[in-house]
């Protein structure tokens, strides 16, 4: 029984985070608006390129479980919490931006970032894909609250990365931009949700 209502209460709050799934989704695509043509185009192309190579070619999960060692490894002084972070930080598309960093700092080259934001795309469309196909295998029950509620708020923290990465490669800030427009839209979704349950509540009381 208790398993139950915590289970029901987790896929309560799954249910409560899908208006800022929604939203980051759809702010995602604004977000490249400030961005060059170029590098837009080399980010969804690696998003593409993962897709398809995860498909027809290969599922890359030794690599990415690699990667989640790597941060796990680093932070093990905050266990259990360092497989949480795991999730949240794509550690792959974290050392390309860190190695951008360091040729553009050293070797002034940053006329060759289109190609950074291509792997920095095909790395965190891995990172995404594999930690939900983790997550689905750890959850054995039909519903899969744990699973909803968990990739519900991964996904979220991770565009919140990906935006504050994608920043430093550009070498530009929006993610003020992008907090704040993610957050109003959200907002509007929840304020929508709950103006037509009241009216249908309304609806049901008159008739």
């Amino acid at each position: 029984m208790g398993e139950l209502i915590i289970s029901f209460f987790k896929l309560l709050f799954a249910i409560f985070l899908l208006p800022l799934v929604i939203s980051c989704s759809l702010e995602i695509k604004n977000f490249f608006i400030t961005y060059s043509g170029t590098d837009k185009e080399f980010f969804l192309w690696g998003l593409l390129a993962f897709l398809i190579t995860f498909i027809f070619v290969h599922p890359f999960r030794g690599f990415h479980e690699f990667g989640q060692r790597m941060i796990s490894g680093l932070l093990k002084v905050i266990a259990p919490l360092d497989q949480v972070v795991a999730n949240i930080i794509p550690f792959f598309t974290l050392v390309i931006v860190i190695v951008y960093w360091v040729v553009d700092h050293f070797f002034k080259l940053n006329q060759y970032s289109h190609y950074f934001v291509f792997f920095a795309g095909f790395t965190f469309c891995m990172h995404v894909i594999l930690v939900a196909q983790i997550l689905q295998e750890q959850e054995k029950s039909i519903l899969k609250p744990n699973y909803f509620w968990s990739m519900a708020l991964y996904f979220v923290l991770n565009v919140f990365i990906i935006v504050l990465l994608l920043d430093l490669i550009i070498g530009q800030f929006t993610f003020s931009t992008f907090f704040k427009s993610m957050i109003s839209n959200a907002w509007d979704l929840y304020v929508d949700v709950y103006n037509k349950i009241m009216s249908l509540m309304v609806k049901g009381k008159v008739k």
